[in-house]
């Protein structure tokens, strides 16, 4: 969590990273997985290189009436990369 506007009031920043361009650059043999910058103490909820894939992102109303924003990794096979989906409540 940070303050992002001086308000006192923290929020959680979520940086999703995917698709082609980052599929070939990280996990390769000769190039080792890229982690991100420690200054905001990141979690990393998934990670896996040397696939090619892109995230799909939806925002959806729950039954509930709050929005989530739901993350999937699809790998080249069209298939969702298990332990990949991510759920995420606006705050």
């Amino acid at each position: 969590m940070m303050i992002v506007n001086g308000d006192k009031d923290s929020v959680d920043v979520y940086k999703i990273i995917s698709g082609p361009l980052n599929a070939f650059t990280s996990g390769i043999p000769i190039a080792p997985l890229l982690m991100p910058d420690p200054t905001f103490k990141p979690t990393i909820f998934y990670v896996e290189g040397g696939i090619f894939n892109f995230a799909f992102i939806q925002i959806v109303e729950g039954t509930d009436g709050k929005n989530y924003m739901l993350v999937d990794i699809i790998g080249a096979d069209v298939i969702v990369r298990p332990n990949s989906h991510l759920d995420l409540i606006a705050q």
